[in-house]
Formats: C-alpha cells, sequence, structure tokens
C-alpha cells in the first residue's frame, strides 16, 4: 500500500514538474516578445525600416529637423548634426550645450560614412535617401522625411515623436501641432474677407536675393494663410530654392519682400534694379526671425512664423497679437527655455545678432 502511495505521489510530482517546466518555458517566450530589442516603423516615404526599441543615440542630417528632436525633449541625444546650422547656433547651443560635442559628418548633398559611423548612432533622420543608400542597405536605420508642406512638417513632428518612443514625445507633439492648428485657423479666419485684388503680392528670397520658393511649399502656405499670394508661384516656379532673375522680380512686382537671411535685405536695398519694386518703395523688405532656425522654412518655429506674417502683412487686422509674448510662450512651452526681453529681440530682429 505504502508502495503504490509512493509511486502515485512520483507521478503527481512529476506531472507538476512538467507542467511547471512548460509554462515557465511560454512565460520567458513572452517576455522575449515583450522586451524585444528592435521595431519596425515607416518612414515618410512608405519605406519599413528598423529601429531599436530604445533610442539613445540620434544623428540628423536635416537642419529643420533638429529643432523637432529639440521639441520632443531628445536634443540631448544628437550625436550627429549639420555643422552651420545646429551645432554652430548659438541658440541651439544655449539650448542644448551638448550639442558642441556632436560630429559634423553631412554636407549639403553627402555625408563622411566613416566619421557618421564613428558616432554609433541608433538612427539617422534625413530630407533624402540618397546619400544614404549605402548605409541603408548595410542596415542602418535611415528614416526618410518630407519636407513640402506644413502637413509634412506636422507628420515628421509626430512620426518623431513615434520613433522616440516615449509617452512624453507623443504628447509634446500633440501639444505643439494643436498649438500650430490654432495659429494657422486664427490668421486664417481674420483675413479669409480680404478679396483677391487686395491681398498683398509677396516675393520670398531663399538662398539668396534671387532665389526663391514656389508652388508646393511652406512658403506659399504662410503667405496664403497670412492674406497675400507668391507671386513666384503665380509665375509658374514650382517648389524650392529656384533660382529666378532681376526682371522676373520687377515683373511681378512685390508689395512685400521677406528675406531668410539678414544680408540679403541690405543687398536688395542697395541694388538700383529692385528699387522698382513697390516693396522696396514702400519700406517693406523683411527680414524672417530667426531662433534655433529660421522661422520661415520646415521648423517648429513655423507655428510662430503664420504669426509674425500676419502681423507683418496686416498690422491693422490683428492690434491684439503680441509677437513678443508669443515668443516667449513658445520658447518656454516648447523648447524650455526662458527668454529675456533682450534675447526676445535678437530673434524677432537677426540683423542685430553679430554671431
Amino acid at each position: 500500500m505504502k508502495m503504490r502511495n509512493r509511486k502515485i505521489g512520483m507521478i503527481v510530482l512529476l506531472a507538476v514538474l512538467t507542467v511547471a517546466i512548460f509554462s515557465a518555458g511560454c512565460t520567458s517566450q513572452g517576455t522575449e516578445s515583450s522586451t524585444s530589442k528592435t521595431r519596425t516603423v515607416v518612414d515618410m516615404t512608405g519605406r519599413t525600416v528598423e529601429v531599436p526599441a530604445e533610442i539613445n543615440r540620434i544623428a540628423d542630417q536635416f537642419p529643420a529637423h533638429n529643432t523637432v528632436v529639440l521639441l520632443l525633449g531628445f536634443a540631448d541625444k544628437i550625436v550627429a548634426a549639420p555643422k552651420v546650422w545646429t551645432i554652430n547656433n548659438y541658440w541651439f547651443q544655449k539650448m542644448v550645450p551638448s550639442i558642441k560635442s556632436a560630429v559634423a559628418p553631412f554636407e549639403s548633398s553627402t555625408v563622411n560614412e566613416e566619421e557618421l559611423m564613428a558616432a554609433k548612432p541608433d538612427l539617422v533622420f534625413t530630407s533624402s535617401l540618397a546619400p544614404f543608400e549605402k548605409l541603408a542597405e548595410k542596415g542602418v536605420p535611415i528614416i526618410v522625411l518630407k519636407t513640402a508642406t506644413f502637413n509634412d512638417l506636422k507628420g515628421y513632428v509626430r512620426l518623431t515623436a513615434e520613433i522616440l518612443g516615449t509617452e512624453d514625445a507623443k504628447v509634446r507633439a500633440e501639444k505643439y501641432c494643436n498649438y500650430f492648428d490654432q495659429n494657422i485657423n486664427m490668421v486664417k479666419a481674420a483675413t479669409a474677407d480680404i478679396p483677391r485684388e487686395k491681398r498683398v503680392k509677396v516675393y520670398y528670397a531663399a538662398s539668396g536675393p534671387l532665389n526663391t520658393e514656389g508652388n508646393n511649399t511652406m512658403v506659399k502656405e504662410w503667405i496664403e494663410i497670412g492674406g497675400g499670394f507668391n507671386v513666384a508661384a503665380e509665375g509658374g516656379i514650382e517648389g524650392g530654392f529656384k533660382d529666378v532673375s532681376i526682371e522676373d522680380v520687377v515683373t511681378w512686382n512685390p508689395d512685400i519682400i521677406v528675406v531668410r537671411d539678414a544680408p540679403f535685405k541690405n543687398t536688395i536695398l542697395n541694388d538700383k534694379r529692385w528699387q522698382e519694386t513697390n516693396a522696396v518703395q514702400n519700406g517693406r523688405v523683411y527680414i524672417s526671425p530667426k531662433g534655433v532656425y529660421t522661422w520661415c522654412v520646415r521648423a517648429p518655429e513655423e507655428a510662430l512664423n503664420v504669426l509674425w506674417v500676419a502681423k507683418t502683412f496686416y498690422p491693422e487686422r490683428f492690434p491684439n497679437l503680441d509677437i513678443e509674448k508669443e515668443t516667449k510662450y513658445f520658447y518656454e512651452t516648447f523648447f524650455g527655455y526662458k527668454l529675456s526681453d533682450d534675447e526676445v529681440d535678437l530673434i524677432l530682429h537677426p540683423e542685430k545678432q553679430t554671431w
């Protein structure tokens, strides 16, 4: 009887051990799956890219996008960036001192692969796959972004938050996009009743006085939202960074000229050929504000730019719009940096920036 009981006990024990071992195996497999070291994302060109589950080292070839990384709270993880627009940027250095230690392997259309890979990035953000095709073939995660429209901008803010993977980044992204949309809607509502013939004609100087942006660009969008129309787009110019002639500009005869960089204003004012335009004759040549990036193209400060444009184009329609106050709010809320009055003045008047 005792022997029989022992046998039954042994059988029960073996059964319990078998179940325990099997259960442990199943649990181990589940943990392995839930703590996977990589995940897949789809970039803005439809490419499926495998990225690390946790992002700690970021390379960013697209200058304006570095400020998106700042917006989302990950700028201290940038290890490779453009030299002029980001690493040497006065405001970026003030807000993110660690940026001075980043390497600069990117030129306008090329990349120093050895220098980039020595920085050991977890992934690379770019506005063009072309310089990175070989690295992509080797398995380096390359995230390609579209950069033409405001929807693209909001799209890569949200995509970047998804890739960075934290709930905080996603909350920041939505808060920013909502703020941007609110500003757009407010300005549109205030300028909607301006008839076509009364809208200001605007010319934008991009990488030089005779270089501009036309249709399918953010420039066209903010000009139209602000109650004007883009003379280059009206003249058939497609896309960004397109050269035009002084004869084109004189024929278009803009009421307002907005320049990306401060030196362009002096070039225009000191060239007698530009004197034929209404903009020069009426003193309406303006420099786009410049902070961690120039406000007028492809960076988060576009949310402020639509306000500045509205106030600049039609000051009488926006008597209660305080650009200085909005600038302080934006930088503190979205970049975590509290601007002084003097710093706001420098950002709004880049010609005073001496660095």
